[in-house]
This record gives C-alpha cells, structure tokens and sequence, in this order.
C-alpha cells in the first residue's frame, strides 16, 4: 500500500511539473525516484521549448512524501462494575483525522474479559482524529480482575484513510489507559428461597431467609404483589392476616441489574382453632376387647390426636379402633388438629365400661331323641352378670356328624344314638357343650298289671321302658311313684310297695315324659279264699277291676330335663300363688293374669319357668284355654296323632275344627316340636279373621326372612299391636317362641277380641 502511495505521489508530481512547463513552452523528460526515507527525488533532462531548442542541464528536486496517520492514545471505560447489558466504551486518538469505510466490513478492538475474547465494534468518529468503540456485555461476561485491551485494531475489511485518501495498513494503539479497574459481572442474578414457613401455617409472623449466586448482591422483597423494597436477610412479616399469601425476593447488584425472575412463595395463614365432636363410640357398658369411635372437626383438612386412659396423646384416625382393652373403666380423650397446626384446647372426652366376655351355652348337656330336635341358646356372659344371646350370629360346627346335625339357628337334630360336641363361635370366643342322642321312648309299663301284697308284707315291682329300636329298660329306680291311697299302702323310691290295711288301691309311676299304672290289692295276713258261709259279718273279698296300663305315645322333647316338660301332667293350678322365679321378669304381670284366667299353669315346684320353650301341643292347649272352647273337635287324622299326647288330644282337635291348626304339608301335625313366632302369627290372625295378603310387606328389617304364608298375617298383627319386634326391629319367624312370650301374645289377642 505504501508502494502504492508513492507511485501515485511520483505521478501527480510529474502531472503538476508537466502542466508548469506548458505553460513555459518547455519540455522535460521526468524521471522520478522513490528514496529510501519515503520521499521522491525527480530528475528533469532534454528540455525543449516551442521552438525545438533543446536544454543541455538537467534539473533535479526531492520532495518529502505524506505521512501515516497513527494513535496518540486510547481511551477507556471508567473504573467500575459493569454489569450484563452495560455498554463499555473505548476512544482512539490519532494524529490527524481519518476516514472510515465500513462498506466491506467494521473495524473492532480486541478485548479480553475473563479468558474470553470479544470485539468492542467501531460505532463513530469518522472524518475526525477520534474513532469511538463500543462492548455491551453479555450474559456469562465476568472479569473481576479488570479487563484487557488488545494491540491495534482489526479491521474486518474495512477501511480507514487519512484525508488524501491514503489508506492506512495497519493500526496500533499506543498510550492505551489502565483497565485494571474495568470489572464486569455478567453472571444473570439467581435468588433462592432457604427458609420458609409451612405451607399452611398458624402464625402471624412469618420469617424467611435466601441468597443469591452473586455475593455482592442486596435484596429486594413484595408481599402480595406490593412495589419492590430493600429488606433484610432473613426478612420477618409481622401481623400476617389470616388467608393465602405470595412473598416474592429479588437479587439486586445495583440499580440496573436485578434478579428478572424473583422467587417466589405461596402459603397459607389460618389461626382459626378446630373444634372435636366424638360421632360415635362403644356402649357405656361394651363386651370384648375392643373399641371403634369416630370423630369430627369443625375444619375439614384436621387431623385427629387420642389418649387413651392418661396416655400421652398421638395421631390417630378419624375412624380409630383401640384393640387388646382391658377389663375396666376407660377414658379417650380425642383432640383436633388442622393443616396448619392449631390445636382443639378442649379434647372431646369419652368414658365407657369394657367387661370381660365370655361365651357359653345355656346348657353344657343337651339331650335329644333320635329323629328330633332341640335348639341350643349362646350368649355372651359378661363379668357384670349380664347375658346376651347371640345364638343368631354365632358360627356352629359338630364333631361328629354322624350322630347330630346343627344349623346356622343352633337347632341340633338326633341322627343316631350316641354322643358328640358342638362348639360355638363368636367374635373370636368360643363355648362347647355335649350333645347326647337317645332312642325314642314309647311306653313305660309295670310288669304286672296288679300287685298282690298281705297286710304289714312287702313285694317289689318292677317298671320297664319301650324304646322306638325295640329295646326295654328297667327304669324302676329311676322312676318316681305316687299311690292314689297311702293308707292303704306305700311304695318307696326303689318300686318295694307295702301293704298296710286292707283294700285296693293304684299306684302311678312317672318316667321322663310316660306314666304308668298297676292296681295294689292289700289282703290280710294268711288269707287265701273267703271264708265261706256262716254267721258273722266276714269282709267280702276284693275284686279286682281290670288293670290300667299307661301307654307313652312317642314325644320330641324340646327344653331338656324333660321332667320340667309343662304339660297337664305335671303341673298344677296355682292361681294367686307368686312364683320364685318371676320377680322382675319382663311378663310378670302378664304371667299372674294369664294363670288367673286359667290360660296356663305354673310347676309343683313353685316355678314357673317363664323363658321354656313352648311346643305346638302345648300353644295350642294356651289358646284353647283362652278362648274358653268347649265344643268337641275334629278326629285327628294326622300321620303323627299317635304323638300327640291325651292332655292335648281335645285342644288340637278343637282347633282343627276351627281352621286355626292344619299340619304340615307331609300329614304331620309336630306336636313336639317347638312353635315359631311365624306359626303363633298365622294362628292368632285366623281366630281374628284378619286378612293375610301373600304380597303384604311387614315393617320388620327381617321382613325377606318371613314366609310368604306368613306375611299377611304378620302386617295385620303389627298393624293391631298384637305382636312386636325385637329391639333392632327383627320379627325373628323362626325363633321359638318362650311360655312368657306365648302368654303374652294370647292376652294381646284376648284385649282384640273385648
């Protein structure tokens, strides 16, 4: 380029040395010469004017060539911090003015920020001696120590030229100022969160802390959206209102660079305490070892906290059950607690009774006669002496099947002779008892139909027991003797009867449910024939009558001993007597009014036995005595009559005629077996002549479980107040059906017909 700008020099030279001699009419012939130092040496020889006359001197000259501009000094940004977006500016003094040509690319100076290498752009100067550069620093600029400058300037394809045009090569910046001073921090600012209060929190004053990845940074906090203002580090609002709340904090490294993306906090203040409801809990008086409660709070995110008996409290559920209790008094306290901490100050208090409980039957022997039944009762027997019969809901099994089966009820029936064990299941109780199977007994009789026996003599009798596998017992010793005269004679317990005056008399034995009867013919002492004719007054002989023998007709004992069966045979009327076993029963009342109008009757014994089970005969002698029949009835024709004991022979006959009874659809009337509420129902709404809808729907939650012959029945009886449920409103139209409760019933109807 220099080479170029002294031939161009040479050239105008010789263009302005040539204009100058025309004006003189004189030729030269130049000849320049480029010297060492820059300058140009011209040589001017032959010349020649107008007139072709030639100059025999030559003229010489040395002209001084044009100098390059060059950079006095460099100025640069003041000392300070500069900051992402901060524009540093850099000043490059020359000697003489220049121009800038940035048609073919932009001069720069070469900067070092850190160890990276950036270009401050030529943005101004041009046609004057001070060309001004410019950095606007990036994200990621940092140079803590202070910047560098480069050595010159690059320029890019561009161009810089002194006023005549002269291109100038190359520049190098001299006098350049310090930039030690000259720091950038160009990392973007980051503000963390490093403590916060709870997302849902108690508390009116509120503290959080953070920090930011640029050390020399201060801070800047809003509460819900209010201006930006300096706070303090870790910052505490005070006299928070209850509700949601947003807290933003921002890095700031002074006035022009700030955290763009503050961070940011959502929480919740609630200082509204909870109240606790216990929604329900055991009985005051509760059986079992365990106890279920559920709670409530007036706060729908509260959790809940128990202390059972004292104990410390901890979490628990809003359905809590308490396992493994102890006999004894207990006391929960439960305690609300919500998301945000706040504490019910008043726990919800509970105190209830836990007794031991244990599971039995109501008798530990059983006895049932083969082909019959007898259903068991289970209750739960409590440390207070309270019982609850939970026969329904107990689970049954059998150790040997072969000899009874048992139902879901707890009705065992006789398969075969022998004896076997059930056992019962409860909430994790169990109870056991024994089940014997006996034949069928069908008769008893004496051996003899009349006993013969002298005066102040003694003779034995012997009484025998008929079973259904035609089997005979001697019973005698276990039987129970009566004579209808004991001034004629006397029998003890072992059957030996005694004669002790002269006569006839009869003597009835009594074993489980058969009786039997033999004449005693008492004779004096020696006497064999009468003594003939003559005078005095002899005592005619004795004649016998014909000897009565009691036949038993088969009977399904239902409520063992079968000595306590309530049948005309063994008990008597004891109107106005108080019997030692209704005190404070339920149907005392109705007991006394039941045997005062001669409907039923209480035991030799004093008793009455309120809770025995009632069999089929036995109701429907009850109704027949309440409703005071005295027709005759109709022939019993049923496959099982033979069953059906004397003392109830007229009364199911007198119902039969009535259209109350009519049997089992296989011919059989079950005289013996136990009575059900369905079948009491069905009894009492014919002799009311109430309607009995087969489609009629009980009010009873057990209503599915009451048969379709029966429902009709069941509807009108509740509708009239006759018959009732239980306490969980269950009608129960298989459960037998106790003396107390049968009584009660016939009253209920007796009030209907009045």
């Amino acid at each position: 380029m220099y080479k170029q700008f002294k031939d161009k020099s040479a050239n105008m030279l010789v263009v302005i040395l040539s204009i100058a001699l025309v004006f003189m009419s004189v030729s030269f012939v130049l000849v320049p010469t480029v010297l060492a130092d820059g300058s140009l040496y011209v040589t001017a020889v032959n010349a020649e004017n107008a007139e072709s006359n030639k100059s025999s001197s030559v003229a010489e000259t040395t002209l001084a060539a044009p100098s390059t501009p060059s950079v006095v000094t460099v100025g640069v940004p003041a000392n300070g911090i500069y900051t992402l977006g901060s524009t540093l500016y850099f000043t490059v003094d020359f000697d003489q003015n220049v121009i800038v040509d940035t048609t073919d690319g932009t001069p720069s100076l070469s900067l070092m920020i850190g160890t990276k290498t950036v270009n401050a752009q030529y943005v101004s100067g041009t046609g004057t001696s001070t060309l001004t550069f410019s950095y606007t620093v990036q994200g990621g600029d940092s140079d803590p120590n202070g910047i560098a400058v480069g050595s010159g300037i690059s320029l890019n394809g561009g161009r810089i030229t002194d006023s005549e045009s002269n291109i100038v090569p190359s520049v190098t910046l001299n006098n350049v100022g310090s930039t030690t001073g000259v720091l950038v921090s160009a990392v973007a600012l980051d503000t963390l969160l490093t403590s916060t209060p709870a997302l849902i929190t108690n508390g009116k004053n509120d503290t959080f802390g953070f920090s930011s990845n640029n050390n020399r940074t201060s801070y800047e906090c809003s509460l819900d959206g209010s201006l930006f203002s300096s706070c303090s580090n870790p910052f505490t609002l005070n006299g928070l209102a209850d509700g949601s709340h947003t807290f933003q904090v921002r890095a700031v490294d002074g006035p022009d660079d700030k955290d763009l993306t503050p961070a940011s906090y959502i929480w919740t203040v609630d200082t509204v305490i909870p109240d606790t409801t216990i929604e329900s809990g055991p009985p005051a008086a509760s059986y079992g070892t365990s106890a279920t409660f559920e709670f409530s709070s007036t706060k729908n995110n509260s959790g809940f906290e128990c202390s059972l008996d004292g104990a410390a409290f901890g979490n628990c559920a809003a359905n809590e059950t308490f396992s493994n209790l102890a006999e004894g008094n207990h006391t929960l306290l439960v305690r609300a607690v919500d998301a945000a901490g706040n504490v019910d100050p008043t726990p919800a208090s509970y105190t209830w009774n836990n007794y031991e409980m244990k599971l039995t039957f109501l008798n530990s022997t059983y006895t049932v006669v083969k082909g019959s039944f007898v259903p068991t009762v289970v209750s739960i027997t409590s440390s207070d002496g309270s019982h609850l019969d939970v026969t329904k809901d107990a689970i049954f099994a059998i150790s040997d099947s072969a000899i009874a089966s048992i139902d879901a009820n707890g009705l065992v029936k006789g398969l075969s002779v022998g004896q076997t064990v059930i056992t019962a299941t409860y909430v994790g109780k169990t109870a056991q008892a024994t089940i014997n199977v006996t034949n069928d007994m069908l008769s008893i009789a004496f051996s003899k139909k009349e006993y013969m026996v002298t005066k102040n003599s003694s003779v034995p009798t012997v009484l025998s027991a008929t079973y259904s596998d035609g089997s005979q017992l001697d019973v005698t010793r276990d039987a129970q003797f009566t004579v209808a005269n004991p001034a004629i004679a006397t029998i003890d317990a072992n059957g030996r009867v005694t004669g002790l005056s002269v006569g006839r008399t009869a003597v009835t034995a009594t074993y489980n449910t058969g009786t039997a009867s033999a004449f005693l013919v008492v004779t004096q002492e020696n006497e064999s024939s009468n003594p003939g004719s003559g005078g005095g007054n002899s005592t005619p002989p004795v004649t016998p009558a014909p000897p009565v023998t009691s036949t038993v007709t088969p009977v399904t004992p239902v409520t063992p001993p079968d000595k306590d069966k309530p049948t005309d045979e063994n008990l008597e009327d004891v109107t106005g007597v108080s019997f030692s076993d209704i005190s404070g029963h339920w149907a005392e009342d109705s007991i006394k009014k039941a045997v005062s109008a001669g409907i039923v009757k209480g035991y030799p014994d004093g008793m009455f036995k309120p809770d025995n089970a009632v069999t089929r005969a036995e109701f429907v002698v009850m109704l027949m005595n309440a409703l005071k029949m005295q027709e005759a009835g109709a022939e019993l024709n049923f496959s099982d009559a033979a069953e059906i004991r004397a003392w109830a022979q007229k009364a199911v006959s007198q119902a039969l005629l009535l259209g109350i009874v009519n049997g089992y659809e296989d011919g059989t009337f079950g005289p013996n077996g136990s009575i059900t509420r369905a079948e009491i129902a069905m009894m009492i709404a014919k002799i009311l002549k109430l309607p009995n809808e087969g489609n009629a729907i009980t009010p009873f939650t057990d209503d599915k479980e009451i048969p379709v012959w029966a429902k009709g029945a069941v509807e009108a009886l509740k509708g009239k107040g006759i018959i009732q449920g239980t306490g969980t409103n269950q009608f129960n139209p298989r459960a037998h059906t106790t003396r107390a409760e049968a009584l009660t019933v016939l009253l209920n109807m007796l009030d209907r017909l009045n």
